[in-house]
């Protein structure tokens, strides 16, 4: 079910927990899935766009990304388990990430090959699996999204996209050497506030 993008129509709480809960129990309408997605879509195309980076942008539609994410998080709906506000959120960003990060690895995207970006993720590890590392995940998301975007940035395109430095330079116009710096700064908070070297748990 992918519901074609529209307006968002917010409860008058500004909550979509009704429809988050509803939707988990397998009682969820059309119209509430049309409302989720209308309330998400936003955030995860500027989510996509971010990690995308110019250079993939040019190649991979950042909506495509999201409409497979929603897809995979419709069918796998009943694994999800509610934490209240923002865990869906935070449960939509891991797929967008995973896809991502998939298509970063993929030779034919530098080919020019528009197939890169349909499907670009590795196969479902299992309702178990994912359930068992979803909570490590949110927290490796939540505590690189707190840090300053100056540092952020870097450390999504070096750990997450798997960027090499003089690439990351060369697109912000920056040189090498201020933007290793900048990650091994950024690095040092992001392991601050997770507790552990978050990079050992990621491929770069």
């Amino acid at each position: 079910m992918l519901p074609q993008p529209s307006a968002p129509h917010d409860p008058p709480d500004g909550s979509s927990a009704p429809r988050v809960r509803r939707a988990v129990d397998g009682e969820a309408t059309e119209r509430d899935w049309e409302e989720l997605f209308a309330r998400y879509r936003p955030k995860l195309v500027v989510y996509a766009t971010r990690l995308l980076g110019p250079q993939l942008h040019k190649k991979c539609d950042p909506d495509d990304i999201v409409q497979q994410a929603w897809l995979e998080v419709v069918q796998r709906i009943g694994s999800f388990e509610y934490r209240g506000r923002g865990s869906l959120l935070a449960w939509l960003r891991i797929q967008v990430r995973r896809r991502v990060t998939d298509i970063a690895r993929r030779p034919s995207v530098d080919d020019g090959d528009p197939a890169a970006c349909v499907d670009a993720v590795a196969p479902d590890p299992g309702a178990s699996s994912v359930m068992a590392s979803s909570e490590l995940r949110e927290r490796l998301l939540a505590t690189l999204d707190s840090l300053p975007s100056s540092y952020r940035n870097v450390v999504e395109a070096r750990y997450i996209q798997g960027r090499p430095v003089v690439a990351i330079a060369r697109a912000k116009g920056m040189k090498p050497d201020t933007v290793s710096q900048q990650i091994r700064r950024g690095l040092a908070l992001w392991q601050r506030a997770f507790g552990s070297d978050p990079s050992t748990l990621l491929s770069a």
